[in-house]
């Protein structure tokens, strides 16, 4: 731990620089650079004292030393910017001999500790780069418990038109809302009762509520003009996108409101309104999943439109389409 973080300061990323010279000074010295029986004693001698330098190699390159002290200076002024640097400043001293030439009696010497201390310590620099990066980066996600419950409706409410799409789930997963007494209700799953959405209520009925991928928003199909309208959360004035037909099926993503419109086919439309755009022609009715991926692909049914007895009816069949 550097000084600053020992402190309580805010940390960045040259207090990674001090862990690492703390290891290097381990490698060419054989001992820790803070000693201390607890914690609270290593903590201690990190802020209040210096490494113990004498214990370096005799022989060692002077600039080799003076990185390490700059690895663990204490005042902030003097450090390194970036652990490029350092990495830049051991690659040059890889290269150049830092002890005094001997006569080479024995060809198969060993190397010199330094050598090996500054190649250990450049690999260890090198690949802590990436490693620390993924570690900060990729972190465990937390597995969340399944939670099934029944929601029942407010005494006096009932379903609108059940034959279509009437509940819709936000993107967060922490409201719904439903089609009750020719309106839309949203309730949170933490609150004991839903609470009516002004704006909402149309005399013939509500159906195919979507969320807006940010959850503030809602579509839906208005039975009593034909048309898709758009409206807030929190409730307003219902805005129209366009007539349509009643959906099969109707989603919300980020290219816009895909919508199912039986032999017509499968269109987008803006959420701000526009016309719709035919992105999938079907001769059979179609039916869109009721929600779409943000790039683009979504499901959808087919099933024949009528029957005869020369013209048996096909297995129902779903596919994934990419609609980009």
């Amino acid at each position: 731990m550097s000084p600053e973080q020992a402190k309580g300061f805010e940390a960045d990323q040259r207090s990674d620089i001090f862990s690492f010279g703390c290891i290097l000074f381990e490698l060419l010295t054989r001992q820790r650079a803070f000693e201390g029986e607890t914690a609270s004693e290593i903590l201690a001698s990190v802020i209040k004292s210096d490494a113990d330098y004498t214990a370096l190699p005799p022989r060692l390159n002077p600039r080799l030393t003076e990185l390490l002290r700059r690895c663990l200076e204490k005042n902030p002024k003097k450090w390194w910017h970036a652990a490029a640097d350092v990495r830049v400043e051991i690659e040059s001293l890889m290269g150049r001999a830092i002890v005094a030439d001997e006569p080479r009696a024995v060809a198969s010497r060993q190397r010199p500790l330094w050598k090996r201390a500054s190649a250990l310590a450049a690999a260890a620099l090198i690949g802590a780069a990436p490693a620390g990066n993924v570690a900060w980066t990729i972190r465990p996600v937390t597995a969340h418990d399944v939670m099934r419950f029944a929601i029942p409706l407010a005494d006096g409410q009932d379903f609108t038109n059940s034959g279509r799409q009437i509940v819709a789930v936000s993107p967060d997963g922490i409201s719904l809302v439903y089609g009750a007494n020719q309106r839309l209700f949203v309730r949170s799953i933490s609150s004991p009762e839903a609470r009516p959405i002004a704006g909402s209520e149309i005399s013939a009925g509500v159906t195919n509520p979507v969320f807006s991928p940010d959850g503030l928003s809602l579509a839906f199909f208005s039975n009593a003009d034909s048309t898709l309208k758009r409206l807030a959360v929190a409730g307003g004035a219902a805005v129209t996108i366009c007539p349509a037909d009643a959906p099969y099926g109707m989603s919300w993503d980020v290219s816009g409101l895909i919508v199912g419109q039986g032999p017509k086919g499968i269109m987008r439309v803006p959420p701000n309104g526009g016309t719709p755009q035919v992105i999938a022609s079907v001769v059979r009715r179609a039916q869109p999943a009721r929600s779409c991926d943000s790039v683009g692909h979504a499901l959808y049914g087919r099933a024949d439109a009528g029957r005869s007895e020369d013209r048996p009816l096909p297995e129902p069949s779903v596919w994934c389409r990419d609609f980009r």
